[in-house]
């Protein structure tokens, strides 16, 4: 019993580890293919084989000492994302890692990462959930942990009410398989507006295997550039249509 015990295990660790030289590898192409986003890819390379602890950022960045003072009162990582500016500007100046949470704004939404930092948000049960007229995604990791990809997803990375959704300069990272499969991002359409939705995905590194859009409302526009998939199925899907990008 003993010897199977320590077969299986050795077993489950090197189907993680092949998981794991696939994605490095493809980030490396990754890297060659989007060499502006060296950076962002390099850090998310380093994020994927560890997982973060209360002393250890997932993501060179700023030193702990340096925490934004928004943030002073959370003495180790994970930390809790601050409130949105009166402009609705989400401004993280640390690596994280990050917690999820709810975040409402008037008009426009922006999570952003500062100059030379690029944050980790780490997703365990709970996705991040946004709600704004235009949300903005820029130079941010967006992913799954470890525990929660072995366990399997019950949710998205993101839930968004908006109209518009902007993702530039981010990794929006899921490597799990087991089903149901879950989408990035799940768009439960314009919140209080009914006009047609608007996509739009730049400079951005995607990886998943369930569809990484998924919208319930009707889309008007959709713009996708320098934006690299690894992963099955489709690329968009969008409830009440019988075919999917």
């Amino acid at each position: 019993a003993v010897r199977a015990r320590d077969w299986s295990e050795v077993w489950h660790a090197g189907k993680r580890w092949a998981r794991v030289g696939v994605v490095l590898g493809l980030i490396a192409l990754a890297v060659i293919w989007f060499p502006a986003n060296r950076g962002l890819l390099l850090n998310i390379a380093g994020s994927t084989t560890d997982e973060p602890t209360a002393d250890e950022p997932v993501a060179d960045g700023v030193a702990t000492s340096e925490v934004h003072s928004d943030i002073e009162a959370f003495q180790s990582p994970p930390y809790r994302l601050p409130a949105p500016t009166a402009d609705g500007v989400v401004l993280l100046e640390d690596a994280g890692p990050w917690k999820p949470s709810d975040v409402e704004a008037n008009g426009a939404l922006v999570i952003r990462g500062a100059p030379g930092v690029v944050p980790v948000i780490v997703i365990e049960t709970e996705p991040l959930r946004l709600a704004a007229d235009v949300v903005r995604l820029e130079n941010v990791v967006i992913r799954r942990s470890n525990e929660s990809v072995e366990a399997g997803a019950a949710a998205p990375l993101i839930e968004v009410a908006t109209r518009e959704l902007h993702v530039e300069h981010c990794v929006l990272m899921d490597r799990g398989t087991l089903q149901p499969l879950q989408p990035l991002v799940h768009w439960a359409g314009g919140g209080t507006s009914s006009a047609p939705v608007n996509l739009k995905c730049a400079d951005s590194f995607l990886v998943s295997q369930g569809a990484p859009f998924q919208i319930e409302d009707a889309v008007q526009m959709v713009d996708i550039q320098q934006t690299l998939r690894l992963g099955e199925g489709a690329l968009l899907e969008v409830a009440g249509t019988t075919g999917a990008i």
